[in-house]
């Protein structure tokens, strides 16, 4: 058996300046074996950002050198992302990363699931922001967190703080120097303020299909071949795309069996998703 890798395939390494950026989200989905929705994890890789018009007087972001991985799996998720950071960035034991997210638990603790390099937690303005300034008639803006967390920590009222607002003051009491990254002219915030799981919202987030695992992560995989621009095929018709059964093309491969799936139901997303199996892009 040969040694098992990420599903997907690297191309060659980015040419980038700058400190390389990784945002984690998620999405819930609906599980065809439960009743209950379960968490599907994304992630952003990207090296910077540029201004590019959005029809009639709108502008957005573009995110440079953008990667996008998920998965069910924390730990599969883990090694997809530690061997892109190698492989397609080129980060080496001495090289450290941003890593943003929203307060959840599992997103402060993935530093310590980086294991090619440093990764320093930079939690996301907008949801820092939103938790503070619950609960007061005030708009706390980024520049205004710290004197406004440093001035309830001298008065010792903290009667105005949420839940959440008590996990953001938690966090500071921790490591005063957490919101520090935000004043750093490379950092380039959270992936557009926690958008990543968007690229993957319209297929999973909005309908009422309800999927199995690995079914989505499938779907998902093609999702990510052509938003990186990686080739693949899939050879297994039942199992999840965990290791080994996306290939690059171009080499020869038996060919595998087709099954004739009826789209004629589906949601217009889902189907071009089956098509794109079928057919190809």
């Amino acid at each position: 058996m040969r040694d098992a890798k990420p599903d997907f395939i690297p191309s060659k390494p980015f040419a980038y300046e700058g400190r390389v950026h990784l945002q984690i989200d998620e999405k819930y989905v609906g599980d065809a074996s439960s009743s209950k929705k379960k968490r599907y994890m994304t992630a952003t890789i990207f090296t910077g950002e540029m201004i590019v018009p959005g029809g009639g007087r709108k502008i957005r972001k573009k995110l440079l050198n953008r990667t996008i991985v998920s998965s069910f799996d924390i730990s599969l998720l883990a090694k997809k992302i530690n061997q892109a950071l190698i492989d397609l960035y080129g980060i080496t034991a001495d090289d450290t990363i941003w890593l943003s997210g929203d307060l959840a638990n599992y997103i402060r603790n993935f530093p310590e699931r980086i294991t090619c390099c440093t990764a320093i937690y930079v939690p996301d303005k907008w949801h820092v922001c939103k938790f503070l300034s619950e609960g007061t008639d005030k708009t706390i803006g980024s520049h205004d967190v710290k004197r406004y967390l440093d001035h309830l920590l001298e008065t010792g009222d903290i009667s105005n703080l949420t839940d959440e607002g008590m996990k953001v003051m938690n966090l500071y009491m921790k490591n005063r120097e957490i919101f520090k990254p935000w004043r750093d002219k490379r950092y380039l915030g959270c992936c557009q303020e926690g958008m990543n799981s968007h690229y993957y919202a319209p297929r999973f987030g909005k309908y009422a299909n309800r999927f199995n695992e690995s079914t989505l992560e499938k779907l998902a995989s093609i999702k990510e071949a052509k938003e990186n621009g990686w080739k693949t095929i899939l050879l297994s018709k039942s199992r999840r795309p965990r290791e080994s059964n996306l290939i690059p093309l171009g080499k020869e491969y038996p060919e595998t069996m087709k099954f004739d799936i009826d789209t004629s139901e589906m949601k217009y997303e889902s189907r071009k998703y089956f098509d794109t199996v079928r057919y190809g892009d």
